[in-house]
């Protein structure tokens, strides 16, 4: 994998380099800049929950059922559950401040919100806030919503948006500098030499403006292959020499605002080069415990609510986002372990398997735990009889 600093570079500036005495620059405006960081961002984490199980509770016991099978494998008839849960992240990851992912159910089936509005705030009212103007895929629905008839992904009241478009104003103004700066030292420019005399009389004004600026222009711009030299006139390119260091302040000005708006997300900035690097393990854990892990708490705790009452939470009714398939499992660096999860009782074969990412097996005892000797109370010691 490229180190991202030369992707960005080839993203602003082209691969194709200097080009019969020309260089073709490829320049998106700061916004776009700025959008990509805030896209990747969202879209590592997004991608990251939706390939999560949304694990149901019922009894204190994990079950499948009508409610697994719709926020797990099919939501509404249009969408698959991994689409559904990406879109709901990306939505509340970029919700201004006050809003989040709204979605709803109709027909038996979940939705969320492309766009709504919050008709009426009643923070104290049982029935909660009123929602219309709520549009699915640029159809609008006629109807006013509820907070009982919704459910209102939000993680908090303070917008990540709103804090990475502050930290980039700070910014993009360094970033438009070093960019135009490398397009002007990097556009070839030409001289016509012509005498001070002639250059002086009107007829060559007239002549200038009317045929040789014309042609000269076309000939620059590549409309045409042969320029038409006059006797004592020369076209010249001017050395533009190469400065290198205007591309670096540019890339090194991209790579800040992609720094910081991973930090607000609180993605480890080390996920944006993983090549070669030995810590990746070590990132993936803090990319799940400060990226991750709170929304998954979040998207559990909503759905709870949602769904069940206080007492049916009381009897072990809840929802849990599972994160554990997030990281790729090695079965066989991981054997060791295994061998202690079911040794000492504290797994099944079965929910090891599952863990791994591999298909339960068949057989009554693989879904038993399984307590060896050397993991029983008052068992055998060294020294002791085997």
């Amino acid at each position: 994998m490229a180190h991202w600093a030369d992707m960005i570079r080839d993203l602003l500036f082209g691969k194709r380099g200097f080009l019969d005495g020309q260089i073709i620059v490829k320049i998106p405006q700061t916004a776009y800049i700025k959008h990509l960081a805030v896209h990747t961002a969202v879209s590592i984490i997004a991608n990251a929950i939706s390939q999560c199980e949304i694990v149901v509770y019922e009894n204190g016991k994990k079950v499948y059922n009508e409610n697994w099978y719709g926020l797990n494998v099919r939501p509404n008839v249009n969408e698959n559950a991994s689409g559904f849960w990406h879109k709901v992240v990306e939505r509340m990851l970029t919700a201004p401040q006050g809003k989040g992912a709204l979605v709803f159910v109709s027909g038996g089936n979940l939705y969320v919100a492309d766009s709504y509005e919050i008709q009426e705030k009643r923070p104290f009212k049982m029935a909660g806030n009123l929602y219309n103007g709520v549009t699915v895929d640029d159809f609008q629905l006629q109807k006013t919503f509820t907070a009982r008839d919704t459910i209102l992904f939000k993680l908090h009241d303070s917008s990540i948006q709103e804090a990475v478009d502050e930290a980039y104003g700070e910014l993009s103004a360094a970033v438009s500098a070093a960019i135009n700066s490398f397009s002007s030292d990097h556009t070839q420019r030409w001289k016509f030499k012509v005498s001070a005399m002639e250059a002086g009389t009107q007829e060559f004004q007239k002549s200038w403006e009317s045929t040789i600026k014309k042609k000269i222009q076309e000939y620059v711009k590549g409309d045409t292959n042969v320029y038409v030299e006059y006797d004592g006139k020369t076209l010249d390119p001017v050395d533009i020499g190469n400065n290198k260091a205007a591309a670096d302040d540019s890339v090194k000005f991209i790579q800040e605002i992609f720094e910081f708006t991973f930090k607000a997300f609180h993605i480890p900035s080390g996920l944006l080069n993983t090549s070669g690097n030995n810590n990746i393990g070590d990132l993936m854990t803090l990319f799940l415990t400060f990226a991750v892990d709170p929304i998954a708490d979040m998207i559990g705790k909503t759905l709870t609510g949602a769904y069940y009452d206080a007492n049916e939470y009381a009897n072990g009714n809840y929802f849990r986002v599972d994160t554990s398939k997030i990281k790729h499992v090695d079965i066989f660096a991981i054997a060791s372990d295994v061998d202690k999860l079911i040794s000492s009782g504290f797994a099944t074969v079965n929910e090891t398997r599952k863990a791994a990412g591999l298909d339960p097996g068949d057989g009554k005892w693989l879904d038993e735990h399984i307590l060896t000797k050397n993991y029983e109370i008052g068992g055998p010691s060294d020294g002791a009889e085997k």
